[in-house]
C-alpha cells in the first residue's frame, strides 16, 4: 500500500475527524445496549478499550498512514494499516471506503472481541 503525499495540516484535520467518528460510534454502540467502550485520544494516537480488549491506532502524520493493533490482554489478535486520503476517505487493502465505515468497523472489532472474551469466561 503506497501512501499519498498529503499536506500535514490536512492529514491532522482528517485524523481529528476520524477520531471524532470513533468517539461517536463508540457512544452509539453503548446507547443501543452494547458494551461501553472507552476511547482515549492523545496526539496522533487513539485507543479503544472494552473489558481486556484494546485497539490502538497511531497516525504517521507525514504519510497519513494509520497503523492499528487489536490485542486481548497482552496477545495481539490482529493488526493492519490504512491511509487517510485527501478527499476524506480511507484506503485499506487497496479498497477505498468512507471514513465512517472504517470507524464503525474498528468499534465493532473491539466490541465483538470483548463479547467473545466475556462469553468464554461465562459472563454473558
Amino acid at each position: 500500500m503506497s501512501a499519498v503525499a498529503v499536506e500535514p495540516e490536512l492529514t491532522l484535520e482528517l485524523w481529528v475527524s476520524f477520531v471524532s467518528l470513533i468517539r461517536s460510534y463508540a457512544g452509539v454502540a453503548a446507547l443501543h445496549g452494547g458494551d461501553s467502550l472507552d476511547v482515549t485520544a492523545v496526539g496522533n494516537s487513539v485507543t479503544l478499550c472494552a473489558d481486556l480488549v484494546e485497539c490502538s491506532m497511531r497516525l504517521a502524520q507525514r504519510t497519513g498512514t494509520v497503523t492499528w493493533h487489536l490485542c486481548e490482554v497482552t496477545q495481539e489478535m490482529a493488526a493492519g494499516r490504512f491511509v487517510l486520503l485527501p478527499e476524506g476517505k480511507i484506503r485499506q487493502d487497496e479498497a477505498i471506503q468512507d471514513m465512517d465505515s472504517v470507524a464503525i468497523d474498528m468499534v465493532a472489532r473491539v466490541r465483538d472481541r470483548a463479547r467473545v472474551r466475556a462469553g468464554r469466561e461465562g459472563r454473558r
